[in-house]
């Protein structure tokens, strides 16, 4: 009892202390290894080191290992599998630190293994999370989402009580992340919600924090700054600088964010300075591409262009390395293997019990003999049949089964395809900055457009339920409004209006014309309303019975013979020529009263 006593006190004591965690941290470290000392029955030491573990990790993580390894030693010395399945997520947990996402995920599946043998629940969940943030980290968010759910499926069953509760506004909080991720911001911030509420009912103060950070982020990117600060204001004396170290670093990251869009720069300076001490003190290198970045937008803001290059450069150097490490390569196939493993016993077990319904049947039949041989051999045939259906049954789900993991992956292959496209644009627009020629400038802006205008594409197949089709209402307005952010278009100079006929375009018809889109479009913004002038863009897309014919127009100042003759020799419109071919499509010029410009297009394809 006293040791209990001791040891919530000094836990108590540790998080009342948080602005001074370093000594903290060894001074809880040091008073629990005198306890472990103390204690005679081999049971009780498990919650100590456990304890001694998680402080660790976030520091010292070979200080953390050695406890583990006293752990799984206890553990196996005991033959006690609980504990055995314990001291794995222990490491699993120093590994995903480490950024070892393939050990990690190693040690999650083998735990994971083991609580499910026990039919545990709570730990079930637990590891599913685990899962999922192993998963998150591998940028693959599709089988991330799925483990969440999973988890919040074994919390919601265990709700019953405060230890219950609180694994709950876990699971939302996390469930909630993810959807973010994915750029559904309505589920994001549904789930978020329901644990931040959940958090306050309960007065856990510790989960708290980290729902108010992910509500943080949820705010930070909808563009509410002021919002997301205060969030972060409330939540982050809450988030415990031992146990979820890293997260604090990226708390006070987003921090720095919103200050430097609300131009509090002497604020964000401050700000970006503790976060290097977390980092350098805590060795969390999981954190310093996020903390170049946001040096180099820093120094931007005050007008620092040496440092931002500097920065920018550390950025893209890092970003190769983690970019080109080794280690978590392996952790889909670990995944793969243990879902194969666990269907390969199921079939095992299957056929055991097969066989041995078979070896009753001919016992039976031996004892029975011929009383019922007209009897037994109709029971055969139906078995027979019965055994045919069964396994056509068995073939269709796995024949359904390989067709939903394949459109999964093609969504995968979309997703990734969409972040390549948008890495290759933010570099585009790194470079740009170094650039002072304002006409190379310009053509490093048109690639990104045009980069853009691709990756848009890839985004809305990674979305939509129907993965080989692109809905052209919901396109082409994005794809504008794209383009007027790009061109700074101040909000309500320009307006649009858009006439398109609710049609769906297969991949190899929309990227050509959304090339086209985006070179018109970009004409028009650029040459149609000089001295920043007002105007009006219309887009018309409608569908005949043999052709598709898309219109682009705006009232601006016109063009005249010559100017159409100089427009046609440039590089755009050498594109919108190549793409006409692909598209055997005809082009029409006006250019009298302001300037329209009239596609039809024979060639193309519908998707239902």
């Amino acid at each position: 009892m006293k040791i209990k006593l001791l040891l919530k006190a000094l836990l108590v004591l540790f998080i009342c202390n948080s602005m001074w965690a370093q000594n903290q941290k060894e001074l809880v470290l040091d008073s629990l290894e005198n306890i472990l000392d103390t204690i005679q029955n081999p049971y009780k030491k498990f919650p100590v080191l456990n304890q001694l573990s998680w402080h660790a990790t976030q520091g010292d993580r070979k200080r953390a290992r050695r406890y583990v390894a006293i752990f799984d030693s206890l553990a196996h010395a005991l033959e006690e599998d609980y504990y055995i399945g314990r001291a794995m997520i222990l490491r699993g947990s120093i590994d995903f630190q480490e950024q070892d996402n393939t050990k990690a995920m190693e040690e999650f599946l083998n735990a994971l293994e083991i609580f499910e043998n026990r039919k545990d629940t709570a730990w079930i969940a637990s590891l599913n999370n685990n899962i999922a943030a192993v998963l998150w980290q591998q940028k693959d968010t599709l089988n991330s989402l799925a483990r969440s759910k999973k988890a919040l499926y074994f919390y919601e069953f265990k709700r019953e009580g405060r230890n219950g509760m609180q694994r709950l506004a876990f699971g939302y909080n996390n469930l909630g992340s993810i959807y973010k991720e994915v750029e559904q911001f309505d589920s994001a911030k549904q789930y978020m919600e329901l644990a931040y509420e959940t958090s306050l009912n309960l007065k856990d103060k510790s989960n708290l924090g980290l729902v108010c950070f992910h509500l943080g982020q949820l705010e930070y990117d909808q563009k509410n700054y002021q919002k997301s600060l205060d969030y972060l204001k409330e939540g982050i004396p809450f988030i415990s600088p031992t146990r979820y170290i890293s997260t604090l670093s990226d708390a006070k990251l987003l921090q720095a964010l919103n200050q430097l869009e609300l131009q509090k720069l002497s604020q964000a300076k401050q700000t970006l300075i503790s976060v290097e001490e977390i980092i350098e003190e805590n060795n969390l290198k999981i954190n310093t591409l996020a903390l170049y970045d946001t040096w180099a937008l820093y120094y931007q803001k005050v007008g620092d262009f040496k440092n931002a290059s500097l920065y920018q450069e550390k950025y893209l150097e890092k970003f190769k390395e983690d970019t080109d490490n080794e280690k978590d390569k392996n952790t889909k196939e670990l995944l793969t293997k243990y879902e194969t493993e666990k269907k390969e016993l199921a079939i095992q077990q299957l056929e055991l019990k097969e066989e041995l319904s078979q070896t009753n049947i001919k016992n039976q039949r031996t004892i029975i003999g011929g009383l019922i041989g007209g009897l037994a051999i109709l029971g055969f045939l139906l078995f027979k049949i019965f055994g045919q259906n069964r396994k056509i049954s068995e073939q269709n789900t796995l024949i359904s089964t390989a067709l939903s993991e394949k459109e999964l992956l093609l969504k995968e292959i979309h997703h990734r395809v969409k972040n390549n496209l948008q890495v290759i644009s933010s570099l585009l627009g790194i470079q740009s900055r170094q650039i002072e020629d304002k006409k190379a400038k310009d053509a490093i802006l048109e690639g990104r457009t045009r980069v853009q205008s691709m990756s848009l594409i890839h985004q809305d197949l990674y979305k939509d339920d129907n993965i080989s089709g692109i809905y052209m209402p919901n396109y082409i307005p994005k794809l504008c409004d794209n383009l007027l952010n790009t061109y700074n278009i101040s909000e309500g100079s320009i307006k649009m209006q858009y006439q398109i006929d609710p049609i769906k375009l297969d991949v190899d018809t929309v990227i050509p014309l959304g090339l086209i889109i985006n070179e018109l479009m970009s004409n028009a913004l650029k040459y149609a309303f000089p001295n920043n002038q007002n105007g009006l863009i219309e887009v018309n897309m409608k569908e005949d019975e043999d052709s598709l014919t898309l219109e682009i127009s705006d009232n601006g100042i016109g063009l005249d013979e010559e100017q159409l003759q100089a427009k046609s020799d440039s590089f755009g419109h050498s594109l919108i020529r190549a793409f006409k071919n692909k598209l055997k499509a005809e082009v029409r010029v006006d250019g009298t009263d302001g300037t329209s410009i009239q596609v039809e297009i024979k060639e193309f394809k519908k998707v239902n």
